[in-house]
């Protein structure tokens, strides 16, 4: 999805909840920060109904086929001369409107999309200029064999890009939207000076 641009002039000023300044330098060592509670139990809730909702109109193949990803948005037919490619408010009207879910919460997501996210992403990266890129869900069938391989987003994200040199920097932000551990199948991050040298298929 074509990247949606915040129209102001200068950088809002970050919820209490976003400031992250004591991680940066964690973020800008290890390309990575665990940022614990930043979700409400309200915003949670949201989000788990609606990951569950998508999941519900597949079957476990056709997930399995997708990589473990419920991208909601990836069949809208969004033209590229869409406001909603540019403005927030089209994209959240145009996603609620795609989605056709009961559990849409147009001003939980535009908060959370667009004022808490921007608000950290642009602490880690120091700039005010931020853009949304993609969102999705990923989530593994119960009792399959299904595996969420080891990657890096930038590799999956931009391989198409033909002037990828040029492309500004960008953050993934990921949720989990279970409690997790080791034992059941949690995302692993790995510190960039580890994976260094390293091969991919051990980490």
């Amino acid at each position: 999805m074509t990247t949606k641009r915040a129209r102001s002039s200068s950088p809002p000023t970050p919820p209490p909840s976003t400031h992250v300044s004591p991680q940066c330098n964690t973020f800008a060592t290890r390309g990575w920060v665990c940022i614990p509670n930043l979700l409400s139990p309200s915003e949670l809730r949201v989000l788990q109904s609606e990951c569950s909702a998508l999941y519900a109109r597949e079957s476990a193949e056709s997930i399995a086929t997708q990589g473990c990803v419920l991208d909601g948005m990836a069949q809208c037919p969004m033209r590229d001369s869409d406001l909603a490619r540019v403005d927030s408010s089209c994209y959240l009207q145009a996603r609620t409107k795609q989605l056709k879910s009961k559990f849409v919460d147009v001003e939980m997501f535009a908060s959370l999309l667009f004022e808490k996210l921007p608000a950290i992403a642009g602490q880690l990266m120091a700039s005010c200029d931020m853009c949304f890129f993609n969102e999705h869900y990923v989530v593994k069938p119960p009792r399959s064999h299904v595996e969420f391989r080891w990657h890096r987003d930038d590799d999956e994200q931009l391989a198409m890009c033909v002037h990828r040199d040029e492309i500004p920097p960008y953050v993934s932000a990921w949720c989990a939207l279970d409690d997790v551990a080791e034992v059941n199948g949690a995302l692993q991050f790995v510190s960039l000076d580890a994976f260094s040298g390293s091969d991919e298929e051990n980490l």
